[in-house]
């Protein structure tokens, strides 16, 4: 993957040109302080602090154009990414194109700390935005080994990302209980009850359009479609494109 090189900041910046033409803009941290304030990562942090500390460790704002890889396989990834805005698929490509959509992860979540941390830092998945996405990149070196001057901000900020990264823990194994299921029919239910639990809704809204569902349940499309419309006429669920109500029992 070819590489260029872009003064940002009186710093460098590394920006991954991916096949086929990326819209990719560098922008300023400041005119996106309201939309890092709301991520989890920077909470107990005052914003005088978080500015000073965004700009000491050398963070980056890069936005993105729809469906364009941020990051693919076999990636060097040194950065955490913290979606700003928009929506964003972690996905696994087997060598016959087959995709597979293991997360949908949206504003204010992280990705790609996981293999920043690991010995080799390669991405072994890739990361596909849905609609045009901004995003904060965060040296992961910098934030692990402080500074000299060993400040209180700097400590809540590794405390934060530990806590970010058990939530994002916590959302696998819960993808891991759902595709476990061993029918189509005990995926979808376990999957929009955990949704209308996490909603606290009696009618939700999914984030994921059928294909991204499909995907998700490792399911085809077309047999995903059938199994809603046979749980629709059973009288298990109700829907309305991604609208969705299920019954308080479900019926064997």
């Amino acid at each position: 993957m070819d590489k260029i090189e872009i003064e940002c900041c009186h710093c460098n910046v590394y920006v991954s040109l991916i096949k086929f033409s990326q819209e990719v803009t560098i922008m300023h941290i400041e005119p996106y302080m309201e939309q890092i304030r709301r991520c989890h990562l920077f909470d107990h942090i005052a914003t005088e602090d978080l500015m000073r500390m965004l700009s000491c460790i050398g963070c980056k704002v890069i936005t993105y154009a729809p469906k364009t890889y941020i990051l693919d396989e076999e990636d060097t990834i040194e950065d955490v990414g913290v979606l700003l805005s928009g929506h964003i698929n972690m996905v696994s490509e087997d060598i016959y194109g087959h995709r597979t959509t293991l997360v949908r992860m949206g504003p204010n979540e992280l990705f790609g700390e996981s293999f920043a941390l690991s010995g080799s830092k390669r991405s072994t998945v890739s990361f596909m935005t849905n609609e045009p996405c901004i995003v904060l990149y965060i040296p992961l070196q910098k934030v692990l080994h402080i500074c000299s001057n060993s400040c209180p901000f700097h400590h809540q900020l590794i405390e934060n990302m530990f806590y970010t990264l058990s939530m994002k823990n916590q959302q696998l194994i819960e993808k891991s209980a759902i595709i476990s299921k061993p029918t189509l029919q005990d995926k979808i239910w376990t999957y929009l009850n955990l949704e209308a639990e996490r909603q606290q809704k009696i009618y939700f809204e999914i984030p994921l359009n059928r294909n991204e569902l499909a995907d998700y349940l490792c399911a085809n499309q077309s047999a995903l479609t059938r199994e809603l419309k046979h749980m629709k006429e059973k009288g298990l669920i109700d829907f309305d494109k991604n609208t969705f109500h299920l019954f308080k029992e479900r019926k064997q």
